[in-house]
């Protein structure tokens, strides 16, 4: 996952191109649905080609993608207790 979480910041960050991204997580995904049935980081890879489906078909602009990407790699944090 720690992989995964990586080249999402990379992307989000301006390291790499979204092609780069692209073409990196299409192979990254596929090696992980062939060796997990289950679990989080198959959910993880679910939900980001989800994204970039929806990314994709909605034209959806560079800064909406990037959003989307960083709530998966870096989920909002959980609300104090007492607040």
């Amino acid at each position: 996952m720690n992989d995964l979480i990586s080249k999402i910041k990379a992307y989000t960050g301006g390291a790499i191109s979204r092609d780069e991204f692209s073409l990196w997580f299409f192979t990254f995904a596929r090696e992980i649905e062939r060796e997990y049935s289950s679990g989080p980081l198959l959910e993880m890879v679910f939900e980001i080609e989800g994204i970039l489906a929806e990314s994709s078909s909605g034209g959806w602009s560079e800064a909406d993608l990037i959003d989307e990407l960083e709530s998966v790699a870096v989920p909002e944090p959980v609300a104090q207790a007492g607040k």
